[in-house]
């Protein structure tokens, strides 16, 4: 009886554990590599700069818009792989408006356009084609990416003034 008691005591300071690492572990690990990059840095006080800190914000916010709409089709059962090369199209279609002298509201309106067809060409390819959506958004990838490098000249496109 001893030993049962025991035992269901260890199991349930067991499931605590990895309760608590399952919700924890992530941050953990955030925790974790920043700690490593710091110490490799021969600076570690610019590593964890403010500004530094806000760089790397900004330059993940296009990251996490992609991964919340990932996360609603993979969460409806799909897959859309053609999602970082339809940004990278949009992205260079509004750099290029605004560079050729479209006002930054028109490009920003073409960039959009230009994302909404690749989504109706993709949704349209799957429901009325009845093309497996790992194909059609594979195929699109490449499409996408290629129209991108080559509206782009295979060059990075810069805005006015930076």
């Amino acid at each position: 009886m001893v030993a049962d008691v025991k035992q269901n005591r260890i199991l349930a300071n067991s499931a605590w554990v990895q309760n608590w690492l399952n919700r924890l572990g992530p941050l953990l690990g955030l925790l974790l590599v920043i700690a490593v990059f710091s110490l490799l840095m021969e600076t570690p006080s610019r590593y964890l700069s403010p500004n530094n800190l806000r760089v790397i914000l900004a330059q993940t916010v296009i990251v996490a818009i992609g991964a919340i709409g990932m996360t609603m089709i993979i969460i409806s059962g799909g897959i859309d792989l053609a999602v970082g090369s339809t940004i990278a199209l949009t992205g260079v279609i509004t750099a290029l408006g605004i560079n050729s002298g479209m006002s930054p509201g028109m490009a920003l309106a073409a960039g959009i356009l230009v994302g909404g067809l690749v989504g109706v060409v993709n949704g349209l390819a799957i429901t009325r084609l009845k093309v497996v959506p790992f194909i059609a958004t594979l195929g699109m990838l490449g499409v996408a990416r290629g129209i991108a490098k080559w509206l782009a000249g295979q060059q990075t496109v810069n805005m006015p003034g930076t």
